[in-house]
C-alpha cells in the first residue's frame, strides 16, 4: 500500500513539474495535499527524494537512464514525454509553447534536472522492496 502510494504521489509530481508549477516546493505541496499523504507517507517521499538527490550527480540528473542497464523502456518513454512537455510548456508562445519559465528550486535543479530526479526516485522505488531483509537491506516497511 505504501508502495502504491508513494509511485502514485512521484508520478503527480512529474506531471504538475512537467505542466509549468512554477517551483518544486508548490508542486510537492499540492500532491502532499490532493494525495492526501500521512505522516508516515510523506516522511518515506521526503527521504526518498533527498536520497536520490544527494547520489545523483547532475549527469544522471540531466540523462537518468544512460548508465543503467535494468531499466524497462516504460520508464525511459515516460521520462521523455515529460521533458517533451515540460519543453514545449516553456517554449515561448511565438513558436507554439505556453512561456512558462518562472521555475525555482531550493537545490538549484532545474526543471528538466527535477524530471530526472523524480524519475529517478520512482525507478528506485521499484527496486526497493516492500520489506526489509535486515538492517543492512531495509524495506519500505520498518
Amino acid at each position: 500500500m505504501l508502495r502504491h502510494t508513494l509511485s502514485s504521489a512521484l508520478m503527480q509530481l512529474r506531471i504538475r513539474v512537467s505542466s509549468g508549477d512554477p517551483s518544486f516546493q508548490a508542486a510537492l505541496r499540492f500532491v502532499h495535499r490532493s494525495e492526501r499523504l500521512g505522516v508516515k507517507a510523506r516522511e518515506e517521499l521526503d527521504r526518498l527524494l533527498a536520497a536520490v538527490r544527494a547520489e545523483a550527480s547532475a549527469v544522471e540528473l540531466n540523462e537518468p537512464f544512460a548508465q543503467t542497464r535494468e531499466v524497462s523502456q516504460v520508464e525511459v518513454r515516460a521520462w521523455k514525454e515529460a521533458c517533451e512537455t515540460a519543453r514545449r510548456n516553456m517554449a515561448s508562445p511565438r513558436v507554439g509553447g505556453l512561456g512558462l519559465t518562472a521555475w525555482e528550486d531550493p537545490g538549484g535543479l532545474s526543471r528538466l534536472e527535477v524530471l530526472g530526479l523524480l524519475s529517478l526516485a520512482l525507478h528506485r522505488l521499484a527496486r526497493t522492496p516492500e520489506f526489509g531483509a535486515g538492517p543492512l537491506l531495509p524495506g519500505l516497511r520498518r
